[in-house]
């Protein structure tokens, strides 16, 4: 099998370029689940820490939390009982 090669244009870059490792966006597991969600036409907060996901919550009373359990700060287990605590 022959290794890729790239080309470039007058520009100084190529369509090969745009899409080499080095230069497509990250996307997280967040990322996924909200795309996979909005697709299905839930409208999606996401929080990126505890304290955050915690004022979404109190704002916007969510039917639904997906929760990380590796959240920054409080993990998503500890999050939940506080969500739950506040939601009885």
């Amino acid at each position: 099998m022959a290794k890729p090669t790239l080309s470039r244009q007058a520009h100084g870059r190529s369509d090969s370029d745009q899409h080499s490792p080095g230069c497509r966006p990250r996307t997280t597991p967040a990322d996924l689940v909200q795309g996979y969600l909005e697709h299905e036409g839930f409208n999606v907060l996401t929080a990126a820490d505890d304290q955050a996901a915690l004022g979404l919550a109190r704002q916007h009373a969510p039917e639904v939390v997906v929760l990380d359990l590796m959240l920054p700060g409080l993990d998503g287990l500890g999050l939940c009982q506080r969500l739950r605590a506040f939601c009885a």
